[in-house]
């Protein structure tokens, strides 16, 4: 009951479904889930009388055999469900078990109104709501329902937030048609939301927080860095990194590479993973495995050269490496400052190319 009981309240403090509630224990550190669940595992545990270190499939399978052997020779077992007569059954039997519900947006907007939501990220979320959601589900090629729209497992910061704020405020960014990021230079747009499966009525839509993060750090770059806005683009030519910073005249090699990823552990794993390349630890998995994506930036990485690689999940999460040319055209990652980032140099002077999609 207890279990059921946190479950329901963080869910209506922030309209999360039971998907993203349980998606939050994919994270580091303290959740109060954890330790709900933790504890009911223990109860349950001494109820059968199952020692805290045993293995549980073997422990059930154990138990199975002992419950089939007693069957076969006549003896009474247990059945499953509540050991009590019928009409003793209402005490345990509650009203709040999971059930399929259409997702329906909050129209309270309570997100607003959550006092552990601070300005910029309130801001945000209301700009979501009353102009970009409503312009996308409007569009002549989507034409989809607000009421399928969920913030899922919100996870955006309150510094992403305001400094995705600050790149459209400032015009290091912008949104076009269908809702689509785009920035100075770059192969392509972003999305601004991620659609579900067209099955499912409303079809389901959330934030693409990737790329919100993207645009994120290009403000960084633009007004904490100095670096010019037509410098800056989203999706390198090879699709290897997420946004890059050029240093005029060149602006087919990027002086600072970046990759964005939604979570912290995300980042640490394409960091271990570009390690073991860059140590020439190469496996079949490189090629169309989970080390595939870390493999295709370590090649860019290794053709292009550029001056930093810089690693960025949600805010803080940020880790910066100057790109060193070893012998035979090799690379290293040696982490640096931050402050490698500021742009020092004069302002580009190139036309800014049209792309399709913006």
């Amino acid at each position: 009951m207890a279990l059921r009981a946190l479950r329901r309240e963080v869910m209506a403090a922030h309209g999360w479904s039971l998907r993203a509630l349980y998606r939050t224990l994919d994270e580091p550190g303290d959740n109060p889930l954890r330790t709900a669940q933790a504890r009911l595992d223990t109860a349950v545990r001494a109820a059968y009388g199952m020692p805290a270190k045993a293995d549980t499939l073997a422990f059930l399978l154990k138990s199975n055999l002992a419950c089939a052997a007693k069957e076969k020779a006549g003896e009474k077992i247990i059945a499953p469900g509540l050991p009590l007569p019928p009409d003793k059954h209402a005490a345990f039997i509650t009203d709040d078990g999971v059930a399929v519900a259409t997702p329906q947006i909050r129209r309270d907007r309570s997100d607003l109104m959550n006092p552990f939501v601070s300005g910029s990220k309130r801001e945000f979320i209301r700009r979501v709501r009353d102009k970009w959601l409503p312009a996308y589900c409007n569009d002549a090629k989507h034409k989809y329902s607000v009421e399928g729209f969920s913030l899922g497992n919100d996870t955006l910061g309150e510094q992403d937030a305001h400094d995705f704020l600050r790149a459209l405020d400032c015009n290091v960014a912008s949104i076009g048609k269908r809702q689509r990021l785009r920035m100075a230079r770059g192969m392509t747009s972003e999305t601004l939301f991620w659609e579900g499966l067209k099955s499912v009525q409303p079809r389901p839509l959330s934030l693409w927080l990737e790329s919100v993060i993207t645009v994120a750090v290009g403000a960084r770059l633009h007004l904490d860095y100095g670096w010019p806005v037509e410098c800056l683009g989203m999706q390198s030519k090879d699709y290897a990194f997420d946004l890059m910073a050029f240093r005029a005249p060149d602006f087919e090699n990027e002086d600072i590479a970046v990759e964005v990823k939604k979570t912290a552990r995300e980042v640490d794993e394409l960091l271990r993973n570009l390690a073991k390349c860059c140590a020439g630890e190469h496996e079949p998995s490189c090629e169309n495995g989970e080390r595939k994506n870390a493999h295709r930036k370590w090649i860019a990485l290794q053709e292009r050269q550029p001056r930093l690689f810089w690693a960025v999940g949600p805010s803080p999460t940020s880790r910066v490496f100057e790109v060193v040319v070893a012998r035979e055209a090799s690379i290293r990652l040696q982490e640096v400052s931050p402050a490698a980032l500021r742009f020092e140099g004069e302002t580009a002077s190139l036309p800014i190319e049209k792309h399709e999609g913006s």
